[in-house]
């Protein structure tokens, strides 16, 4: 028997396969073999698993799991809150192997179960939106090209007295300047590819054709000058024109397709040669549909499509969202209320708000490169100098179990969840504790981060602390090193300052919890 764990990124997941490992071992059952992996990986393994296991956070996507698991007569069974917190290997076993009917969590009847309720279904329309699911996972499978263009900016442009002299007398400036320039400064043209290929992926089309075409109809519309290309709209300015292109030409493609408008060839054909000429008819339409919207554009006072998004909307949405404290905060409550119903707030709400931050993020980081004033306060890596160990700041929580646990429950999730928190894996706390529909957390899993945040806001508002310099780096990045990354020992510093504020916060909470349990561990009814 095959076991599939699946979880929001594949981390969380991970560190139960390998208890689960151990227990099968140790109970000698050799027939079973167990992986894990992320939402987003599921369609490509899920053929090969019996049963696939969903962690809780991810419970408001069961339904369509459910659908794609039946096209593989493969069982599905939800892990509970508390199991999957608790990392109670047994019982997740016994769901498995007592009975061969799907498995649903039970949720405790509370007060909160109402509003539960009334949440998922708004949940999985947000999460299960195509357009926003392409857009957000082009961002993330663009992430090597940004990280490695990241780090390649920060290493031509150290602090170091006298290094902009030795790299211009060794001529590394222009080698190095070429990885930024290949990475990027032309971030859009990835973007353009993937966001396609992902939405026409969705559909369970071949993607590879679609994303060609948009690639194609991008270069198109951008149009050259004096036998060139313009970088202008190559780069960060070009990702929101990028984003409306991606997803027009996958609209047009998806449809054309569905129309059965394509070359159709003999059964024995290899598959390839097949998706090649089955792009030919949607590339044509495609392609003249963009030559339209080109020529219309060149009557308009803007002359190009870039040139009118970035003006009437990229420059008026990034200069709101990059400065503006209120909507920041507003994304951060939802995103808190959603974890607190168990609910992988960071995947719903980062659908919408990558699209806008990330950008943002990578603006800052031309500005850096150019040696320029940077523009944006607030970006997608401005989030990481205050959330540590993710939702909520819980690594601060977790140093408090570790240290001033009176309890047993609270000392051996200190001990559980600090080296996890510390890699932005709070799914020990959340469910285990557990974080999620206790009211006694309810406040601080809220407040905190929107606190934090508006702090952070200010003192880089006063000029305390610089700007982040959008260079963008895994998520799991330390804290300390993620602040030395972004360009400053003070951004650094302030990770440290906030790590140490987010525990004061914490600990009145943490202190009521930490005695309740204390008191029924020795309270002899208990025993």
């Amino acid at each position: 028997m095959k076991l599939l764990i699946c979880c929001a990124s594949g981390m969380s997941s991970s560190l139960l396969v390998q208890k689960m490992r151990d227990e099968v071992k140790l109970q000698k059952l050799h027939d079973i073999k167990i992986g894990s992996c992320s939402k987003d990986q599921l369609h490509k393994y899920i053929e090969e698993a019996d049963v696939v296991l969903i962690a809780p956070q991810l419970h408001f996507f069961e339904q369509e799991i459910h659908d794609l698991a039946s096209l593989h007569q493969t069982r599905v069974i939800n892990i509970s809150m508390d199991d999957y917190g608790s990392f109670n290997i047994e019982s997740i076993l016994n769901s498995v192997l007592e009975k061969n009917t799907d498995i649903k969590e039970a949720i405790k009847e509370s007060k909160f179960e109402k509003i539960q309720n009334k949440l998922y279904p708004i949940a999985k329309r947000i999460a299960a939106n195509r357009s926003l699911n392409a857009i957000s996972k082009a961002f993330i499978t663009t992430m090597p090209i940004t990280v490695v263009g990241s780090l390649i900016t920060l290493l031509r442009n150290l602090p170091i007295p006298n290094y902009d002299y030795f790299l211009i007398h060794s001529g590394l400036n222009s080698i190095l300047d070429l990885g930024s320039h290949a990475t990027i400064d032309i971030i859009s043209v990835y973007t353009v590819f993937f966001i396609s290929y992902h939405y026409i992926s969705s559909y369970n089309l071949s993607s590879y054709g679609g994303g060609l075409i948009s690639l194609a109809c991008f270069f198109l519309i951008t149009g050259r000058t004096n036998e060139m290309y313009s970088t202008q709209f190559l780069g960060a300015n070009g990702l929101f024109g990028a984003v409306f292109i991606g997803l027009l030409c996958s609209y047009l493609y998806v449809a054309i397709i569905k129309k059965n408008w394509k070359i159709k060839l003999p059964e024995k054909t290899p598959p390839q040669v097949i998706d090649s000429f089955e792009a030919i008819i949607p590339f044509f339409i495609i392609t003249t549909v963009c030559l339209m919207i080109t020529v219309l554009m060149k009557m308009t006072i803007y002359e190009d499509l870039h040139s009118m998004i970035y003006t009437t909307l990229q420059t008026t949405l990034m200069q709101y969202m990059g400065n503006n404290l209120l909507s920041f905060m507003f994304f951060q409550f939802v995103t808190n209320i959603l974890w607190f119903f168990g609910l992988h707030g960071g995947n719903i709400i980062g659908t919408i708000t990558n699209p806008i931050y990330i950008p943002l993020a990578l603006e800052n980081l031309n500005a850096y490169q150019m040696g320029q004033t940077m523009p944006n306060i607030i970006n997608n890596q401005f989030t990481k100098l205050f959330v540590h160990g993710g939702v909520g700041s819980m690594l601060s929580l977790s140093i408090l179990m570790l240290l001033f646990s009176k309890s047993e429950k609270y000392k051996t999730f200190g001990k559980i969840s600090f080296p996890t928190c510390l890699f932005f894996i709070n799914e020990p706390l959340l469910f285990g504790v557990p974080i999620v529909l206790n009211p006694i957390f309810f406040i601080p899993l809220v407040f905190i981060t929107p606190i934090l945040g508006a702090l952070t806001y200010f003192v880089t508002k006063i000029g305390l602390i610089p700007l982040t310099n959008g260079a963008q780096v895994p998520w799991t990045t330390l804290p300390i090193i993620f602040g030395l990354l972004q360009g400053s020992w003070r951004l650094a510093l302030w990770e440290v300052v906030t790590i140490i504020i987010a525990a004061f916060l914490w600990y009145p909470f943490f202190s009521i919890a930490d005695k309740q349990a204390y008191e029924e561990e020795n309270n002899p009814c208990h025993n």
